[in-house]
């Protein structure tokens, strides 16, 4: 029953669009994606978890998993709780003597944890070849309320007032809704587009996301000219009005 508890939420920074703004109160940790700021994370996350004394800690992917167990390797009446929906990404976008340490950080991890969520079977499948006892591994699939705005068609007035406003009226659309990862694939997107436009001049590729990954992409674009063709627009939110307008969604 969420009624029972007070939920507060901690983030990287409070910039990223897609931060809630209601509702929940938010503790803004101001890091970014580095080894030091993963040690100012924790020691920021620490110092709000003793002044509120938070009983619960839900910490959601790898960073974040990491940043919860150094917090609480000091403020110790707190159980963590991780959520898992990555699969064998430290597999395929590392190697070597980074993949042993992000796999020895990653179990540290999962031995303090209280119990693992897991939205599927092959996750708890993995985890459990990587010697996590299956008693603390919850499974709980990703819910989809299909009758949500967010998954309604908008109207066909509304698709070309957005096609113009954006500039892709008359253009054949090809949609990619993604971080921007290697784990994702668009650097193969972007290669197979190319190849594309040689039957479909009039197409478009707009891309709708953000990540590390984002340099490297626009550096394919560029030095393959593709900087007509393919439009990046960053996060945005309502993403179900822009899929509206694709005529292809490649995920």
């Amino acid at each position: 029953n969420k009624n029972k508890f007070d939920f507060e939420a901690a983030v990287y920074n409070t910039n990223h669009p897609l931060i809630p703004r209601g509702g929940v109160a938010i503790h803004d940790l101001n890091i970014r994606h580095s080894v030091i700021d993963l040690f100012i994370g924790a020691w920021r996350l620490y110092r709000i978890l003793k002044k509120n004394n938070i009983k619960i800690i839900h910490a959601h992917h790898y960073y974040p998993g990491i940043i919860a167990w150094l917090a609480c390797l000091f403020y110790t009446n707190c159980q963590i709780i991780i959520g898992r929906h990555y699969h064998n990404e430290l597999y395929i976008t590392t190697k070597g003597l980074k993949l042993r340490l992000d796999l020895f950080f990653e179990n540290l991890v999962n031995q303090k944890a209280t119990y693992i969520i897991s939205p599927s079977t092959i996750i708890i499948d993995l985890l459990i070849a990587q010697g996590i006892k299956s008693d603390k591994i919850i499974l709980i699939p990703y819910g989809f309320d299909f009758s949500d705005v967010k998954y309604t068609k908008i109207e066909s007035q509304e698709i070309q007032e957005l096609k113009h406003e954006l500039g892709l009226t008359n253009y054949y659309l090809v949609g990619n809704f993604s971080r921007h990862h290697p784990i994702k694939g668009q650097l193969y997107l972007l290669q197979s587009f190319k190849i594309f436009l040689q039957t479909c001049a009039s197409a478009r590729l707009v891309m709708i996301g953000d990540g590390p990954y984002r340099n490297v992409i626009e550096k394919y674009i560029a030095e393959n000219e593709l900087e007509e063709y393919v439009k990046i627009m960053g996060w945005k939110n309502e993403v179900y009005k822009y899929m509206s307008i694709m005529d292809i969604i490649v995920h």
